[in-house]
């Protein structure tokens, strides 16, 4: 999965979306490399074989989240996707390692609602999800406490239901993109 997010991102995405930054090296069909042309980064366009530098690789190169979810090897009716990978710059209040290989019903239990509420239309979202198709997503998140990451340990304010703002919420979209899979890898 990390792969072909990966080969999909530099060989088509990123040079089609962004042709004056990214572009083929060299140019045609022979290309072997993205030159990103901000940074003269050489990017190969063949993965690492480790996922974990591939992940690397564009997290410092896209400044986008990618959580990539896999159906759950599970049977449960209730728990048929899991985290599987992800590129989560800015966690709001957790720490996303803690969440790899839950199902969404777990990585949401702390949601007030999401069991009784969203857990099925959420599954039927993911599940209709088509191949090759690419979704944005808009995600509005606020953290309370001062640090982005805060320790496992730290209790939110009860109050935090009850907040107001007055001010702009600042938005961050996520790009939800379904590729046929593999390896999982």
């Amino acid at each position: 999965m990390v792969n072909e997010l990966y080969s999909y991102l530099t060989s088509t995405y990123l040079p089609q979306r962004y042709p004056t930054i990214f572009r083929l090296q060299p140019p045609g069909s022979s290309a072997t490399h993205l030159l990103n042309t901000l940074t003269h980064d050489l990017l190969p366009l063949t993965p690492p074989s480790d996922p974990v530098v591939a992940l690397r690789i564009l997290t410092t190169t896209i400044d986008d989240d990618f959580i990539m979810l896999l159906p759950s090897p599970s049977t449960e009716e209730q728990a048929p996707f899991s985290l599987q990978a992800y590129i989560w710059c800015y966690p709001a209040g957790f720490v996303p390692k803690n969440l790899l290989g839950l199902p969404l019903a777990a990585i949401h239990a702390p949601v007030p609602g999401y069991a009784s509420k969203l857990a099925k239309s959420m599954d039927r979202y993911f599940s209709r999800l088509e191949v090759g198709r690419v979704v944005t997503r808009t995600n509005v998140s606020f953290l309370l406490p001062s640090l982005p990451f805060p320790p496992p340990h730290h209790n939110f304010p009860q109050t935090y239901k009850s907040l107001s703002l007055s001010h702009k919420k600042k938005k961050k979209k996520k790009k939800l993109i379904s590729t046929p899979l593999h390896s999982g890898v």
